[in-house]
């Protein structure tokens, strides 16, 4: 969840389908629910593996820094 206590789109793809298996429980429901979870899960296992989640913190502490940096306005 995100700091707004908001889904992602993976998160809430992911309940939709959940909740169309709890309600239906049929074989393509539950083939659609595995594929969407499996999805989720070889992402996360990707970003941790090659680290992503750590390149997407740097840059954005790095915009964030930059923010912050005065802009100076050069007479000449």
């Amino acid at each position: 969840m995100s700091s707004g206590g908001e889904m992602s789109s993976g998160q809430l793809l992911q309940q939709m389908a959940l909740l169309q298996w709890l309600s239906s429980q049929t074989d393509e429901d539950r083939s659609l629910l595995t594929a969407v979870t499996g999805i989720r899960v070889a992402r996360e296992l990707l970003d941790r593996f090659t680290g992503q989640n750590e390149v997407d913190s740097y840059k954005v502490s790095a915009c964030c820094c930059l923010q912050e940096v005065p802009i100076r306005s050069e007479s000449l």
